[in-house]
């Protein structure tokens, strides 16, 4: 199977030009292992930087290496402290917050010593890219893709933020601003060539700080960019759908620069590309994720009735046929579980490897819950592959079991199109991947210093291998395990309760992210519809 063909439209972001520089670092991972291929790039603003950057086809840890150097160097001269009364009276005076020349400085060391090679001109670039600025004097996007035109020109125009590079005393000339005003996530100029260059993915942001009233001149000027800013992202959002933007979730804002060269060096830049790294995954040929599908929380929306029904179908004509399943897992990735990190998401990634025995399959349910009330994203990734990794038809549907009362679940029901064979050597067994995002799931690590995984079987067949993996960050000190089950799911007396995985069975799954380390248990004939479940400590 070939590489991915995808076009790239990054956001905007001011700060957040660290975030989009570790996607940006994930994806030319993936192109460089032939996964997928990037046909062409836009962006707007530190979007468009970035975007460019990457067109260059240079080693994008290499532009993180100059910037951890020389970063607040820069920042010290583009942007020097002024305190709230400096900065509401050069507004109040009409002049920019900020030094022009020095940051046109940056932008054309950027491109000239952050990377290896020398790039002047849009041309120079080895991935057609577009670059979006905003023109206030005719109130239009400018949208530049001209060969000839100069990057540190098109990309001041694109990130001159007003107030901070733009005062508002200024010429004709100089009425070319932030794209972001107009077009902060530019979808609009790469669907027109969705045929030929490929599905267009947006690179976004996921706001997770609460509004806050502007306080001041200061608070109030950058309060009307984020209004526009939001506004023309979460339309372009709306075009392209949630399943085609990958959304980084951030506590930088928009002028955190000081806060944005710190966060090159830590964890933030690890995580925002690990996160991203597993999003992008799904659009390769070998990607274990292979589908998305967009929920909303079942309980509680009257759409909930209707799903009902649909698990009543599925009970009354599918969990009865028989199947055999071999090996069965769970890996969760505790981001929550981050000193810093409370309302992060955690990845859970759950593994069946299954097979029809006497009658054809037709459908399998895979469900997510929690003791506790905790919310699953909306976005679920899964992908159904044969024996030789090879992709199977199969139609999604979200369902709500009427009869499961022990936590807040959420069920799809995966039906395969075409049924699953019994006695197909070449192709069995086969293998569903499911991916999930739940904020705060593995909290209690963080805030108790424990909490609990288990997995517990809908079909009547019992499962010869069941594997809890965690993937824990390095804050924590070294995790135990002792087996565990919820009050009410308890295990039959005398049932194996399990043990902890060797390092040769914790290899068999992926890699944990740059700091996390993974531990797991692992149980041998898990009994029909049976459970089990552990406990990880500190």
């Amino acid at each position: 199977m070939g590489a991915e063909r995808i076009q790239l439209a990054f956001q905007g972001g001011g700060a957040k030009i660290c975030d989009l520089l570790a996607a940006a670092e994930a994806i030319q991972k993936l192109q460089s292992e032939g996964k997928i291929e990037v046909t062409r790039v836009a962006g707007t603003s530190a979007g468009a930087i970035v975007g460019c950057l990457f067109a260059t086809g240079e080693s994008m840890s290499r532009v993180r290496q100059y910037l951890l150097a020389h970063g607040e160097a820069f920042l010290s001269k583009i942007a020097p402290e002024r305190g709230g009364l400096g900065s509401a009276y050069r507004i109040v005076r009409g002049k920019a917050l900020y030094d022009v020349p020095s940051y046109r400085d940056f932008l054309w060391k950027l491109f000239t010593e952050a990377v290896d090679g020398r790039y002047e001109k849009l041309g120079d670039l080895g991935i057609p890219s577009i670059v979006i600025a905003s023109d206030m004097l005719n109130g239009q996007k400018m949208a530049y893709h001209e060969p000839e035109k100069r990057l540190v020109d098109i990309l001041f125009s694109s990130s001159a933020l007003p107030f901070a590079f733009v005062g508002s005393k200024v010429g004709p000339g100089d009425l070319i601003v932030d794209g972001g005003l107009c077009e902060n996530l530019p979808a609009d100029e790469l669907l027109n060539g969705k045929d030929e260059y490929g599905r267009v993915i947006g690179v976004s942001f996921e706001r997770t700080d609460a509004p806050q009233h502007p306080e001041g001149l200061f608070d109030f000027a950058k309060s009307i960019v984020d209004t526009a800013i939001d506004s023309s992202m979460n339309r372009a959002v709306n075009i392209l759908g949630s399943g085609s933007v990958h959304r980084i979730r951030t506590e930088l804002t928009t002028f955190d620069f000081h806060k944005a060269i710190e966060a090159l060096r830590g964890d933030h830049y690890e995580r925002v590309r690990a996160e991203a790294l597993l999003w992008f995954e799904r659009f390769s040929g070998d990607s274990e994720d292979g589908e998305t599908i967009i929920l909303d929380e079942a309980r509680g929306q009257p759409i909930s009735r209707i799903m009902e029904s649909i698990y009543e179908v599925y009970h009354a004509q599918h969990a009865g046929t028989p199947m055999a399943i071999s090996r069965c897992a769970m890996i969760v990735q505790a981001n929550s579980a981050k000193e810093e990190a409370p309302g992060h998401a955690d990845l859970v990634k759950q593994k069946w490897t299954f097979k029809a025995t006497t009658e054809p399959l037709m459908c399998f349910p895979i469900a997510i819950g929690s003791a506790e009330d905790l919310s699953v994203t909306g976005e679920a990734t899964w992908s159904v592959r044969d024996r030789a990794g090879d992709s199977q038809g199969v139609i999604a549907i979200p369902a709500v079991d009427p009869h499961e009362d022990h936590g807040v679940w959420r069920e799809i029901l995966l039906f395969f199109n075409p049924a699953i064979q019994p006695n197909n050597l070449e192709s069995e067994p086969y293998t569903i991947t499911q991916q999930d995002q739940v904020v705060d799931a593995m909290r209690g690590l963080r805030d108790a210093g424990k909490d609990y995984l288990y997995l517990k079987s809908s079909r009547n067949v019992p499962i010869e291998r069941a594997d809890l993996v965690l993937q824990y960050p390095g804050n924590l000190p070294p995790i135990k395990m002792i087996p565990y089950a919820p009050d009410g799911l308890e295990q039959p007396e005398g049932a194996d309760v399990g043990r902890s995985m060797t390092e040769a069975e914790l290899a068999e799954y992926d890699d944990p992210p740059p700091g996390f380390t993974s531990v797991g248990w692992t149980i041998t004939n898990l009994p029909p519809k049976g459970l089990f479940g552990v406990e990880f400590f500190v």
